[in-house]
């Protein structure tokens, strides 16, 4: 082999090595900014560098913004924690629910900073003259995600992350499950059953299925949630019939942690 030869393969297995690398590093890269909810942002103490004291107040509910306001009236009587942007801040609602503690706000904190949070950890403490429902107002206006904390208990106040901009809801504590559709009182149109809802289940993924009054599954599908356990997640999906009864029954349900909600679902005239 001459030396002309064996540069010129020196010098491909050289660029080979360069692209290679190249590519692993896009890939890490590309995995490591892939976007969804955090489930348990992983905030720190406060007195670290990256970790920054943010501001709060506790707004009277009446002088809210009306889409605060109404955010909270639908969450009461849940047991959640919400967050919702206005007028270039965020308000972030937390309900103990009808039977829960009384609280009040203690800290707020930000990663990586409270000029530009990721996350954001907000801490409340029992408190006999506080309230099941409070309104918190953060000067933040960029999307972060949130977590709540009752005392030193972590994530005691689940976190509902409604990414696909649904109508709230009473979120059943003892089903996992809340449909904002279908409802009872609507008749499903046409051969395709649309589902949006929020669910608190493991690993945010659960199963659905139609099944008729005979027993015929008519139409089924994996769904993913937003966000998995002990968070709440919206998610949307729709189904295929692949016939159209008059009547049938849904079912939601998550083997893991048995979570399960089963609802009659009437159909219009065909």
């Amino acid at each position: 082999m001459n030396r002309k030869t064996t540069l010129l393969i020196g010098a491909g297995i050289g660029l080979a090595a360069i692209m290679a690398g190249a590519l692993y590093v896009s890939s890490v890269q590309t995995k490591g900014s892939k976007p969804g909810p955090v489930t348990k942002p992983p905030i720190t103490n406060p007195g670290t560098p990256s970790v920054k004291t943010v501001p709060l107040r506790t707004v009277d509910l009446a002088s809210a913004p009306m889409e605060v306001q109404a955010a909270a009236r639908a969450l009461q009587t849940s047991r959640v924690a919400y967050a919702i942007k206005s007028a270039g801040q965020t308000y972030v609602i937390i309900s103990t629910g009808r039977n829960g503690e009384m609280i009040a706000a203690s800290t707020a904190s930000a990663q990586p900073s409270a000029a530009n949070p990721r996350f954001v950890d907000v801490m409340v403490q029992p408190n006999t003259g506080g309230s099941r429902l409070l309104v918190l107002a953060l000067p933040i206006g960029q999307d972060a995600e949130y977590q709540v904390n009752l005392g030193g208990k972590t994530a005691a106040i689940p976190t509902l992350y409604n990414q696909h901009g649904l109508a709230l809801v009473e979120l059943n504590e003892t089903t996992g499950f809340a449909l904002v559709h279908p409802s009872a009182n609507v008749a499903v149109q046409g051969d395709i059953l649309f589902l949006e809802g929020y669910a608190r289940v493991f690993e945010s993924t659960f199963n659905a299925k139609l099944i008729s009054a005979k027993g015929r599954v008519l139409a089924e599908a994996q769904v993913k949630a937003a966000a998995g356990a002990p968070n709440w997640g919206s998610f949307t999906t729709a189904m295929k019939l692949t016939e159209r009864p008059t009547e049938a029954t849904l079912v939601l349900f998550d083997e893991m942690s048995g979570a399960k909600l089963t609802i009659p679902v009437r159909f219009a005239g065909k």
